[in-house]
Parts: C-alpha cells; structure tokens; sequence
C-alpha cells in the first residue's frame, strides 16, 4: 500500500508543478485505477496506461479523468495544441527561427537548436516543451 500511496503523491505533486488542481482524494483515485483494471499497466511507455484529464483541460476530478494509453494521451493533446489559443506574433517568430536552426546531422537524426540559449535538442516538440519552460 505504501508504494500505491507513494503513486498518488507522485502525480498530485506534477500535477500541482504544473499548476493543474487535483481535486481527488487517495481513495478516489486508487477506485478509478482498480475499476479501469489498469492498474498494473500504468507506467512509461507508450502501450502503458495513465490517467488523463478529459482533452486535457480542467482538474484532476472524478468525472474529468479516464485511464489511457500515453500514446492516446500524447495523441490527444496534440491534436488541437494550438486551437482556441492566442500565440504573439513574438511568438511565432521565435518558433519560426527556431525550425530555420535546424542541423541535419544524417538521415532521421535531425538536431533543433533553441534560438534563445542555443541547446541542442532532438526534436521540434521537445524544442517548443524547452522553449515554453526557460524562456517564456
């Protein structure tokens, strides 16, 4: 039970980095696990399940959470990443520099270089998720 206690803070702790609410106590959220029959699925990976708010917007809350797969998750969040959202034209510049800085490096291995502090990256989302977190 401890490592199942450990889990739950683990996510109530990103989830609060993140600045998203979670709103489930420990026993709601260990229900939504054993009622998914997941529970010893979740991890990293793509074939491993998580718990994911509903399109990615609101609280962690009963009835805004399901169990997934992180590629749905991942799938889903991209979806419509920039729909409905208000980006400067700043902005865009910076990730308009940001794809011109591209280092081809051989087939498939292509380097992303931040415009800002030039590091080095392997690719565009992991360019925007570094840009978004040091330089916004």
């Amino acid at each position: 039970m401890r490592n199942i206690r450990q889990a739950y803070a683990s996510q109530k702790c990103a989830a609060k980095k993140r600045g998203i609410e979670f709103l489930l106590s420990f026993e709601e959220w260990y229900h939504i696990w054993q009622v998914s029959g997941k529970w010893d699925e979740r991890g990293r990976g793509s074939e491993k399940y998580c718990m994911a708010r509903h399109n990615d917007i609101g609280p962690y809350s009963i009835n805004n959470v399901s169990i997934i797969t992180n590629h749905e998750n991942l799938s889903l969040g991209n979806k419509d990443r920039w729909k409905g959202k208000v980006v400067s034209n700043e902005t865009k510049d910076k990730l308009k520099q940001a794809r011109k800085l591209q280092v081809n490096v051989g087939y498939d291995k292509t380097i992303y270089t931040c415009v800002h502090c030039n590091k080095q990256v392997r690719s565009k989302s992991n360019l925007v998720q570094h840009t978004r977190a040091s330089h916004a």
